[in-house]
Formats: structure tokens, C-alpha cells, sequence
């Protein structure tokens, strides 16, 4: 027995090591602790006496003790991230360290039998890191993730509403008022299949959305350096970035769910002007449905596209190929319809295209813009920007580190593809003269670039080091830098019960199918998390100035025509309402004072409201 001990040593240091850190990270149940402990055994069974898998280690150096030090700072960092430890106890300390043995020999043992230096990639590797990516840092910098009680956000909360209502059976715009454009609302009607009264599906639409951003990120820089560790390591980073900027906002906004087929749009131009030749029919045509679905998305987005025709119709042009010019119009045109047939089928069907040209085209080119008649164009673009660039300083200086590569980097085509591009979304999407914060993450997908600028410049100390090691420290780093710069991370596990979506819901959902309208203000989740419909047109308010919005809403409340209404003002004199609960809550813009309102033949029990934080 002991010359069995001794010949498989680590493989018992390895088990013992593998028990403390499933101890570590796992509740202290004695049931989960018992088959621990049976699981542990098994491995010790099936290695040693099994003889399946003997652990060698060669003889102890630098580059081993620096792994097995790196491998302990790596499950300290995830540790402390994870339990959230106000100071560091002697114990859990003693467990890291015990732990990180284990964590060593699976670094080391990976390292060998994959040859990590000379490994030449298969899909699912990448394809599998960056989907942990997309689900983790999602989870971290969305408030739609189960990391959040809530998404408190207005954006977000209408989509799903809407969405489920017309899920429902409602017709958009004309029985259920939003200026979004319709797609945005099937994918969340779709997302509350999933939960009718969470951001559960929309937290899993975000992360579809985003691994695919991700895989289309790497194909770019893929295009420029042939080396994957830079993708590897530098995809994370970016999207690190991308996500704990001040433009991702809470989470879900229209431009996040556009990032993949407007960076789509963008490696498809650069890929082939690259190879020196033009998209093919497939391509215009897939390039034509991506451009459709922005068209129903959020059109202001467009002139990304107008700018991507602009090199390949130059090259044709100067060949004097028109037939070429009219058949990839033709294709591109040709995909925009086959997007287009469901949405316009769907409104004649319903009657509402009428409601389709008032509310998503009138009112959001002559109602939403802000810019005045005399202001100069271009100056309002200028101002609009650079009040973003500000705001996301971050994801700014790897956006310009992306227009530097791109203009010494790469062939003038290519530069200039990529500069129209940029421009065209630019213009078309502050022409408004609005600059919202979220706005500016349409713009996040011409960083990856920059990505391999940074890599060449810190190439040089980071080529000693094991290529895995690299990885799992960008990792870490990247979560750090999310957890000290994403404005998000404040609100992360906090009760719900200091939120009023959740109070109130407790106080509505007393009444079987309660009605609710928000008067004079966005919908903060309130109809979501109490599970409520909308009853009326105009639910709640929107950032288009209406006038039959404040009429109908007031006529609502006059002939009291729903069972709660919820207002920032707490003196409105309707004289079939009273005011039953308040609260002050600041989700990061400032604190609101929300004030709910039931009429009068209702009956219920109230609470005393907690002041929010």
C-alpha cells in the first residue's frame, strides 16, 4: 500500500486537492459533501487502482512553481469575484492554496496533451470560450441577467411588454403604441415564451446575440493576423470593454441586438476586398436581409449600408461594369423584400399599414429628432458624438487604435471600406440630433482592429509566458475591469424587495387581473414584474410628443377605466383614485419618487414602503 501511495502520489495530492476546491466553491449541504466525497473516491479507484492515469510531474523548476503560483492567483481572483468575501479568513485562504494544486495539474496536464504551442485550432474551441464569454460577462454587465433582480430599464421592459402583448393577439401600433420597428418586438415576444414576467429569455436572446458578435469579431481580426492566440485572448478584452462601457447601458437596447448583422455586413466587404474581388450573389443577397432587418429594427442605423456600397460601386464603376451595378442592387434589393414580405403581410393582414407609416416612419422623422431647422447639420453630428465619445472613453481609444490600423495597416480600399462604413452609421444615426448613451454602441463593432494593434505592442513580454496561462489571466483581467468600470455591478445581487416594481406588484396582484397604466412617464418594469398586460394604447409614455398620448391617458384616468396607475407626481387630483404607496429609489440616474395610485372601490392591504437606496 504505501508503495502504491508513493508511486501515485499526485494522483492522491490531486483528489485530496480536487475535494477542497469542490468544498470551496460549493454550499457546505452534507448531502453534496457526501458525494464529494464518493466522486473523489472513485477518481482515486479508477486512476490508481484502476491504474487509468498516473499524474507526473517533471522535476520541480521555474516555469513549474510560476504555473502552479499563477494557478493559485487565478483561483483566488475567481474565488473572491464569486463569494464576494468582505476580508480574507485564514481558512478559505488555506483552501485556495490546497485548491490550486488541482487547478495546476489540469493547466499542466492541458498544456501537454493538447501541445498548446503548436495546436492548430479546431471551431469549437474558440466557438466554446467565447460562449462562456458571452454568457459570463453578459451576466455581469446586463441587468437582465439572474445576477439582477431586476432590469429596471425603460427600453427593455417596453420591448418585452409590447412584444408579449402582441403576442398576445394585439396588432402593433395600432392597438399597442412603440416606435421601435417590428422585429424588435417579435424577438421578445418570442424571449417571454421563455418567462412572462422576468428578462430570463431576454437575457438568453442577449447572449445569442453577443456569441455571435464574438465568433464574427475573431473572423475579422482572423483576416490580418493568422495568429490565434491574438483572437483568443483579445476577443475577450474587447468585449470586456464593449460591455462595461456606459453605451451598453442596462442591457438589451435595439443597438446591442443589431451587432451581429451590421459586423456581419462589415467582415463580408473587408474579407473580400482583401481576397481583391467583389461580394458575390449570395453575399449581396445576405447583405440585402441583414439590411432589411435594421430597416425594421431601427432604420437610423441604415447608413452603415450606404456607406458599405460605396468601394464596391466604385470598383464597378470604374470598370464601366453597369451591368454588375444594376444586379447587385437587384440582389441587395432582393434580400431587403424577402425580410421585408413578413412584416408588410402582417400589417396588411391586420389592417394597420396605415399605423405602420404614422408611428414608425412620420412620427420618428418629423416628431423624434431634436435638431432645430437653422442648426448646422454636421455640427449637430459633431456634438452629438463627441458628448458619446466622452462617455465611453474606453471603447473610444480602441475605436481609434481601429481607424489608425486600418489606415497603415491595410490597402486603400480596405481603409476606405472601412472609413465609409464608419462615417455612414455615424451620420444617419445622430442626424436626429439625440444623442442617448446607448446609441453609441453601434459603434462598437469597428474595434476589434484596435485588438491587434494593443497585441503587437505588449507582444514581447507576453511570448515567454505559456500560452494558456495568457488566457486564463486576459480572463481574469477582463473580469476585474468589468467589476471596477461597469456602472451596472453596484446593483448586482441586491433584494428585490428594495425595489418598487416589486412592492407595487405585491399591493396590484391582490386584485385578480389587475389593469395598470404608467402616467406621464416610461415603463420602468412595473407592468412586467406584477405580470400585467397593457389595457390601452398608450400604457405609458414615450419620447415622442404626442398630444393624444396625455389626452387618452387622461381621459383613462378620468373615467377610471384601470385599477392602478403609477406616477412621479404624488399631489394628481383624480377624483376615482387615491394614493396608496410611495417610493424613492435611485437606479443610477438620479432618484425618482414613484407613487402608486388605486381607485377607490378597490380594496387592499398596504405595507409601509421601504425607501429605496
Amino acid at each position: 500500500m504505501y508503495l502504491l501511495i508513493k508511486e501515485y502520489k499526485y494522483n492522491f495530492i490531486f483528489a485530496i486537492s480536487l475535494f477542497f476546491l469542490l468544498f470551496l466553491f460549493i454550499s457546505l449541504n452534507p448531502l453534496l459533501i457526501i458525494l464529494i466525497s464518493i466522486f473523489v473516491a472513485f477518481f482515486i479507484f479508477q486512476t490508481v487502482y484502476g491504474k487509468r492515469w498516473k499524474i507526473q510531474i517533471p522535476q520541480w523548476n521555474r516555469k513549474i512553481i510560476g504555473t502552479f503560483i499563477w494557478s493559485g492567483i487565478i483561483l483566488f481572483i475567481i474565488y473572491e469575484i464569486l463569494r464576494s468575501q468582505d476580508g480574507i479568513q485564514f481558512y478559505s485562504l488555506f483552501f485556495v492554496m490546497l485548491s490550486a494544486f488541482s487547478v495546476f495539474i489540469c493547466v499542466n496536464e492541458c498544456s501537454k496533451k493538447l501541445k498548446i504551442r503548436n495546436y492548430t485550432f479546431q471551431k469549437i474551441i474558440p466557438y466554446s470560450l467565447f460562449l462562456f464569454v458571452a454568457i459570463f460577462f453578459t451576466a455581469l454587465c446586463s441587468r437582465s441577467s439572474w445576477m439582477y433582480a431586476i432590469n429596471d430599464a425603460s427600453d427593455p421592459n417596453i420591448f418585452l411588454t409590447v412584444g408579449k402583448d402582441v403576442m398576445n393577439g394585439k396588432i402593433l401600433y395600432k392597438d399597442i403604441f412603440e416606435q421601435k420597428g417590428p422585429y424588435i418586438f417579435l424577438l421578445h415576444g418570442l424571449a417571454s415564451f421563455i418567462s412572462s414576467n422576468s428578462m430570463a429569455g431576454v437575457f438568453c436572446l442577449e447572449v445569442i446575440v453577443n456569441w455571435i458578435f464574438l465568433i464574427i469579431g475573431r473572423k475579422i481580426i482572423r483576416l490580418y493576423v493568422k495568429n490565434d492566440w491574438i483572437s483568443l485572448i483579445g476577443v475577450p478584452v474587447g468585449f470586456a470593454i464593449y460591455v462595461s462601457s456606459n453605451c451598453f447601458w442596462y442591457g438589451d437596447n435595439a443597438e446591442e441586438l443589431c451587432s451581429p448583422f451590421l459586423i456581419y455586413g462589415l467582415y463580408i466587404l473587408l474579407k473580400n476586398l482583401k481576397e481583391k474581388r467583389l461580394p458575390s450573389k449570395k453575399e449581396y443577397i445576405y447583405i440585402g436581409m441583414t439590411s432589411g432587418f435594421i430597416l425594421w429594427v431601427k432604420y437610423t442605423m441604415l447608413g452603415f449600408y450606404l456607406g458599405w456600397y460605396i468601394v464596391p460601386f466604385f470598383l464597378m464603376a470604374r470598370k464601366k461594369n453597369w451591368k454588375a451595378i444594376f444586379e447587385s442592387i437587384g440582389w441587395i434589393v432582393g434580400g431587403v423584400v424577402l425580410i421585408s414580405l413578413p412584416v408588410l403581410l402582417y400589417f396588411v393582414w391586420n389592417h394597420a399599414l396605415n399605423s405602420l407609416w404614422e408611428v414608425y416612419f412620420y412620427d420618428n422623422i418629423f416628431l423624434y429628432t431634436t435638431k432645430s431647422s437653422n442648426q448646422n447639420l454636421f455640427l449637430a453630428i459633431f456634438n452629438a458624438v463627441k458628448i458619446n465619445v466622452v462617455q465611453n472613453i474606453g471603447l473610444s481609444l480602441l475605436i481609434g487604435l481601429s481607424l489608425i490600423w486600418m489606415s497603415f495597416q491595410t490597402s486603400l480600399n480596405e481603409c476606405a471600406a472601412y472609413m465609409y462604413c464608419f462615417l455612414g452609421i455615424i451620420f444617419s444615426t445622430y442626424m436626429g440630433g439625440r444623442y442617448y448613451i446607448y446609441y453609441y454602441s453601434c459603434l462598437a463593432i469597428f474595434m476589434f482592429p484596435g485588438i491587434i494593434y494593443v497585441y503587437c505592442a505588449i507582444r514581447k513580454l507576453t511570448e515567454p509566458m505559456n500560452p494558456f496561462i495568457i488566457t486564463l489571466l486576459v480572463l481574469c483581467g477582463s473580469v476585474g475591469f468589468i467589476f471596477s468600470t461597469s456602472r451596472n455591478i453596484a446593483f448586482m445581487n441586491k433584494p428585490k424587495e428594495e425595489y418598487p416594481q416589486y412592492q407595487f406588484a405585491e399591493i396590484m396582484n391582490q386584485v385578480k387581473e389587475p389593469t395598470l397604466l404608467n402616467y406621464g412617464m416610461l415603463d420602468s418594469g412595473f407592468n412586467l414584474y406584477a405580470n400585467i398586460l397593457p389595457s390601452n394604447r398608450f400604457y405609458c409614455s414615450f419620447n415622442v410628443p404626442l398630444k393624444e398620448i396625455e389626452e387618452e391617458q387622461n381621459e383613462i384616468l378620468q373615467n377610471g377605466e384601470v385599477d392602478f396607475f403609477i406616477s412621479y407626481d404624488p399631489n394628481l387630483q383624480f377624483e376615482k383614485y387615491h394614493l396608496v404607496a410611495s417610493q424613492e429609489y435611485n437606479r443610477g440616474e438620479g432618484s425618482f419618487i414613484y407613487n402608486l395610485y388605486a381607485r377607490n372601490d378597490i380594496s387592499i392591504k398596504v405595507n409601509d414602503s421601504k425607501e429605496g437606496e
